[in-house]
């Protein structure tokens, strides 16, 4: 019997322990039927507070904010999301790991200090930024295996990948920088 990891729980599951989902790859959703039960629950239970006229309580982190803090949502009562930009992209970037690598962000903080904060390649910490915020050091995964081999900038990964991980074309291109 084929099983999948629940992108919640992080157990693994057989497929008959998912729903269907026509968007995903694998046609199941991410989440286990127990752990998307739990998060239909959670929904229902309303924050009794009512927030100020103009703000809004994040259904991530309850902290009241104003509405600059939320991306719209056409399809929401209020026209709003239900969690703060902050907290979506949190989220966001946590189930991007698990999805594509398969760690947690607990795994991607433990590479990070191993590595001492800096990219595995050139020793240097991330300098790229994206509005005005430092980018995260980038998952260097074996494109055959998925292995994750570690944290690189953003630099030295797309180095690597436009010499598409192969390292003869590596060596060769170092043996060309030496001759010059």
């Amino acid at each position: 019997m084929s099983t999948k990891i629940c992108s919640q729980c992080h157990k693994a599951r057989p497929y008959k322990d998912f729903n269907c989902d026509r968007r995903s790859p694998d046609g199941l959703q991410y989440s286990c039927r127990d752990c998307a039960r739990i998060s239909k629950q959670g929904v229902r239970e309303k924050d009794v507070r009512v927030a100020a006229k103009g703000m809004k309580i994040c259904g991530c982190c309850k902290i009241e904010k104003s509405l600059d803090y939320f991306y719209s949502n056409n399809n929401s009562q209020d026209g709003y999301m239900k969690r703060c930009i902050p907290c979506t992209t949190r989220k966001q970037r946590t189930d991007h790991l698990f999805i594509k690598y398969g760690i947690t962000r607990d795994t991607y903080n433990a590479i990070l200090k191993s590595q001492e904060g800096v990219c595995k390649i050139c020793k240097m910490p991330e300098t790229i930024k994206s509005n005005g915020k430092l980018n995260p050091l980038s998952v260097d995964h074996d494109h055959k295996t998925h292995k994750v081999r570690g944290l690189l900038c953003r630099k030295c990964n797309s180095g690597l990948g436009h010499f598409n991980d192969d390292p003869e074309l590596l060596i060769k291109a170092a043996n060309y920088l030496e001759k010059t």
